[in-house]
């Protein structure tokens, strides 16, 4: 934090607003997300994803912020706010991209095979990799934590 509240990584977030839908199912990732990072993931199948999606999401890899519903599963109907990463997680130097969510919400069950629908309304960032595991760890930390102020804000107003 610096002085006045504001983070000091916020400077480098673009916060565009865009309008994109992804659904799929929820499959298990690599794992890294809640052992290693600390912040649980819904990583999505890729394979039902239409062509023209894949070519736009190709193109804009990032952390977006949005809203997540459940279309089955024990969770259907709920819809809870999310910041996914969309890319090939360059930290990690993974060859094949990845769709993963982190719904803003504690659950008490998993959810694996339920379908996911997320409503991407901002980019927050372009992908890039981090120095260490723990400046990426402080960037998601971030990441959530700027959105859940915007979504307060609004909520006020």
């Amino acid at each position: 934090m610096t002085d006045g509240g504001i983070l000091a990584s916020e400077a480098v977030r673009v916060w565009e607003p865009i309008d994109l839908v992804v659904s799929g199912h929820v499959i298990h990732g690599f794992g890294r997300g809640k052992r290693q990072l600390g912040c649980p993931t819904a990583n999505l199948d890729l394979e039902h994803i239409d062509e023209a999606l894949k070519a736009t999401i190709g193109t804009r890899m990032g952390v977006y912020a949005g809203f997540a519903t459940f279309l089955s599963g024990v969770h259907k109907g709920e819809t809870h706010p999310a910041v996914l990463s969309i890319g090939t997680n360059p930290t990690f130097a993974n060859d094949r991209p990845s769709i993963e969510a982190h719904l803003m919400h504690h659950f008490t069950k998993d959810f694996y095979g339920a379908e996911l629908r997320v409503a991407l309304r901002w980019l927050v960032r372009v992908d890039r990799r981090f120095a260490s595991f723990d400046e990426l760890k402080t960037a998601i930390s971030d990441d959530i934590e700027i959105f859940g102020r915007m979504l307060s804000e609004r909520d006020r107003q």
